[in-house]
C-alpha cells in the first residue's frame, strides 16, 4: 500500500495507530491505554516510525447511540448487525 501511494503521486500515508507515549521499564502492558486486550505494541510503534514522518495526534472517537432501543431492535433483527452469531 506505501508503494502504490508513492507510485500514485500520494503526499500522506496513515499506517494506523501508534504508542504515542513510550512505556517506562516498569510498568505493566494493562496500564497503558493504547495496549488492547494487554498485547505489547511496543514493537509495531517502533516499526511504524522507522520511516521517518510526522507523528500526528488526533482526538479519540466518540459513539454515541441516540436511540438505544432502537439500536437493540437492529441488533435483534438484522443479520448484518447480529453479534457473535456467525453465518447468520
Amino acid at each position: 500500500m506505501m508503494r502504490w501511494t508513492r507510485e500514485h503521486s500520494g503526499a500522506r500515508y496513515d499506517p494506523g495507530g501508534i504508542i504515542s507515549e513510550p512505556r517506562s521499564s516498569g510498568s505493566d502492558a494493562s496500564s497503558h491505554s493504547s495496549g488492547k486486550h494487554g498485547s505489547n505494541l511496543d514493537g509495531v510503534t517502533q516499526f511504524k516510525l522507522g520511516f521517518g514522518g510526522e507523528v500526528v495526534a488526533y482526538p479519540p472517537t466518540l459513539e454515541r447511540r441516540y436511540h438505544p432501543a432502537l439500536s437493540w431492535v437492529v441488533r435483534q433483527f438484522h443479520p448484518r448487525f447480529r453479534q457473535g452469531r456467525p453465518g447468520v
